[in-house]
């Protein structure tokens, strides 16, 4: 088996750690920018959950790289990205993106498995479950995902199941997804346990978290994040779950048509839930005894 280091990989994507879109990535998203309608005069909170095309645009203009890089930055920690590893090694790589508006987190996971293929010279086959109540999200999401595949190295094939029932409701179709194709290897859930809150208690989604890390894989794992101001928030879903929860930094870097660039540092929260750790409750010493 040929071994590979995080550090290889992150300096093959995140040079002298600052994170910028890959050529083919960039000419989809601005193709898929200028597809849409505009809107003036729209505030954050009107894209950052995108319902029409209008506020997808300001989400794909305003935060869709800014995600996508978070995604990605999380990812590439030595504890999630082992997993991601052993599934390339399998051949197989299956993602749950639940709130996925237009696909950010399955782009990103598809191009670091690509990157991970191109090191080890493997090939893979990539199921991706798209999770959101914006049909309009979900179409373009679909769009971004089968062209970009088309250009990465090592994805064989690519297999798109949409939902448009929002989670945790989506969670008996995620069951039965994950019985007829594969375990999951990554359940992602970006933000959108911010939403959820609104109408369920912390016991309702711990519950339902557990569910769903039910569905992964051994070596699977649920990634949640949340922004900087949210730090009580996160911490209290990693306590539900007895989750890792790390605070992480990146630096973006944005050119203009001139050519010039400007620099922007994020802070954000990063929650990751390893099933094979833990035993619904039980403290994980106990479920490694014979």
């Amino acid at each position: 088996m040929t071994y590979l280091t995080l550090a290889e990989i992150r300096e093959e994507i995140v040079p002298n750690d600052i994170w910028t879109l890959d050529n083919e990535l960039e000419k989809i998203l601005k193709r898929q920018i200028s597809s849409l309608p505009s809107r003036s005069n729209s505030s954050e909170s009107e894209y950052k959950y995108p319902e029409d095309k209008a506020s997808l645009r300001g989400f794909l203009d305003r935060l869709f790289t800014r995600h996508f890089f978070q995604i990605q930055n999380a990812i590439l920690q030595q504890d999630t990205f082992e997993r991601l590893v052993s599934a390339v090694q399998h051949r197989n790589v299956t993602v749950a993106d639940i709130g996925c508006g237009p696909a950010v987190a399955s782009l990103a996971i598809l191009n670091l498995a690509s990157n991970v293929c191109c090191k080890l010279n493997k090939k893979i086959y990539a199921n991706i479950i798209l999770n959101d109540i914006s049909v309009e999200a979900l179409a373009v999401g679909r769009k971004m995902l089968e062209t970009y595949a088309k250009h990465l190295y090592g994805i064989s094939g690519l297999k798109i199941i949409a939902l448009n029932t929002p989670f945790p409701g989506s969670i008996i179709q995620l069951r039965r997804i994950s019985n007829m194709l594969d375990p999951y290897d990554i359940c992602c859930l970006p933000y959108v346990l911010d939403l959820v809150k609104e109408d369920f208690s912390y016991e309702n989604i711990r519950q339902r978290l557990e569910i769903l890390a039910g569905l992964c894989k051994p070596t699977g794992f649920i990634l949640n994040l949340q922004d900087k101001f949210r730090e009580s928030f996160a911490r209290r879903i990693g306590h539900l779950l007895k989750a890792s929860v790390n605070k992480l930094s990146l630096r973006q870097r944005i050119y203009d048509s001139t050519n010039s660039c400007d620099e922007y540092s994020y802070d954000y929260f990063k929650i990751a839930f390893f099933p094979d750790q833990k035993c619904y409750g039980v403290d994980s010493r106990f479920c490694l005894q014979k």
